[in-house]
């Protein structure tokens, strides 16, 4: 940039008056020639490095979200000489490559220039914020999303050859190859040891425990009349873990007048919803891990409550496709009639299907332990049965947003015909009725059917052949480096301790099982 300021100062050459004489033509003519081309080069090379300049700075922000030449250092660094503790070996040869590169290209550069540096250029500050980065990941430590979007913006420069043009031997093209290199080693190393598989059915046991307490306001106050209600108050909230207290068998054994809720289940759609809170996954459900494996449940007991929900289900699905039902359905006198009879048959299948997603969530419990144990690789070797799993509860999510859209519609339906009456004719049980709808939210279950689905497809990622054939792959290279290291001669050597009967024969036998390309889990001895 100095030198272009310099030469920008320099005077126009001027014609002279006459004609050049003697052999001084010649001279002027080729120092015309040579500051024409010099001036030419000299403006190649600013608009090469700001078209470097520009692209950088845009990979950055699209990748960071960061002004680059604000965050990176204008001036090279050297910090191989010492690294901080504890680095990962990746980033240490990746800052070791850099700074190779960044010496080769300070002495070509001293070569053909007075200046003892190259400052402030793409080149320098791209290399300089990767440095700093870099210095931050220390050994197990680093996330995949972090190197996944580090990788991904590394090999946008060795997409742009004609950008990033390269002529040393060490060129920032290579060395950027070579930083891409080792952070792919670093990926497989954490794809390797994440817990991904955890995190995401935590996640989805978290959702489906949240949808299904969040589909009960719909059964206790869209179609059903208020004798469902554990409160009639009309400004009391809905709330579905008081419905899980008062339907616990244990409260079922305290006097009727004492009970919770009261007759709240002396109905048609009491019985059902007292049945479905009572059946083993529902209670499961709401239970954590360390609770369940303090609990021993009897299996009998277990499957009497499941046969009898499907018993009382069944009661009411005959008792509902009558024509018209009668007043121990629970049923609005709205819902009641032989024009509603789609209406309840969308409830009865909503509360059908509510059992069976939380049945299959519920089932969830022991691949979220086993993950937790074994990590992703669980995962990928019980593939087949999780995303069948997985499956079936992405299809019951669609169908109980169906069902729910049917039963809200009728409600809603029937609110604005009363609303058309007039509120003044409408009865008082009509009017709690319309004041409990206001604690039915549809926007959080949609969020929440939106939350699922996307959690789905994550596991069902997690658990592709390819994937399977990465873990493995991963764990085989750490599984030959364990054996290759007892085997050496300079571990053997240096043991002081001598080692246990029949050890040898065992590090020998999984060599030959690695080897052989053998199954994971039968490779290890024991």
């Amino acid at each position: 940039k100095a030198r272009a300021q310099r030469h920008s100062r320099v005077a126009p050459l001027r014609e002279p008056s006459g004609p050049p004489s003697g052999p001084m033509t010649g001279v002027l003519e080729l120092g015309a020639l040579a500051a024409a081309f010099g001036a030419v080069g000299l403006h190649s090379k600013k608009e090469r490095l700001q078209e470097e300049e520009t692209a950088a700075v845009l990979l950055y922000r699209r990748y960071f979200h960061a002004d680059l030449l604000e965050v990176a250092p204008e001036r090279v660094s050297t910090v191989a000489g010492h690294l901080p503790a504890g680095l990962d070996a990746h980033a240490v040869a990746s800052i070791r490559a850099i700074e190779r590169y960044q010496e080769e290209r300070k002495k070509w550069y001293m070569g053909f220039s007075s200046s003892s540096e190259l400052m402030g250029d793409a080149r320098t500050r791209v290399l300089e914020e990767f440095k700093q980065w870099l210095l931050t990941v220390a050994e197990g430590t680093g996330t995949a999303a972090a190197v996944s979007a580090r990788l991904e913006y590394c090999w946008q420069f060795l997409l742009r050859p004609a950008i990033f043009e390269t002529k040393n031997t060490r060129s920032f093209l290579q060395t950027m190859a070579e930083v891409c290199r080792q952070l792919e080693g670093l990926m497989r190393q954490l794809v390797a040891n994440q817990r991904n598989g955890v995190r995401q059915l935590g996640r989805i046991l978290s959702l489906g425990r949240e949808a299904a307490l969040a589909t009960l306001p719909v059964l206790v106050l869209a179609v059903a009349d208020e004798r469902l209600r554990l409160d009639r108050a009309p400004a009391a909230a809905m709330r579905p873990e008081d419905y899980l207290a008062a339907a616990a068998p244990a409260a079922s054994s305290q006097p009727p007048a004492s009970a919770p809720g009261g007759g709240c289940w002396d109905t048609d759609a009491g019985r059902m919803l007292q049945a479905l809170l009572r059946t083993p996954h529902f209670l499961k459900l709401a239970t954590s891990d360390e609770e369940l494996a303090r609990e021993n449940p009897a299996a009998a007991g277990a499957s009497a409550e499941a046969a009898g929900f499907s018993k009382v289900l069944e009661l009411a699905r005959s008792a509902w496709s009558a024509e018209q039902v009668g007043d121990s359905s629970g049923l609005l006198a709205a819902f009641r009639g032989s024009t509603q009879a789609q209406v309840r048959s969308a409830y009865l299948d909503l509360v059908t299907d509510l059992d069976r997603l939380v049945f299959f969530v519920a089932a969830l419990r022991p691949y979220h332990q086993l993950a937790s144990i074994a990590g992703d690789l669980a995962m990928c070797w019980l593939g087949k049965c999780l995303s069948h799993l997985i499956q079936e509860i992405e299809k019951l999510m669609v169908q109980l947003r169906q069902w729910r859209l049917e039963v809200m519609h009728a409600s809603n339906t029937h609110l604005q015909d009363v609303a058309k009456r007039g509120l003044h004719r409408a009865s008082s049980m009509e009017v709690r009725w319309m004041q409990g709808l206001r604690h039915i939210n549809e926007v959080q279950l949609d969020d929440l059917h939106k939350a699922i689905a996307a959690q789905c497809t994550e596991i069902l990622a997690a658990t592709t052949l390819a994937r399977e054939a990465e873990l493995r792959s991963e764990a085989r290279r750490g599984l030959e480096d364990v054996v290759a290291a007892f085997q050496s001669a300079d571990f053997q050597a240096r043991c002081g301790l001598a080692l246990p009967d029949g050890l040898m024969e065992d590090m020998q036998q999984l060599g030959q099982s690695v080897a052989a390309g053998g199954d994971l889990v039968r490779m290890l001895p024991g």
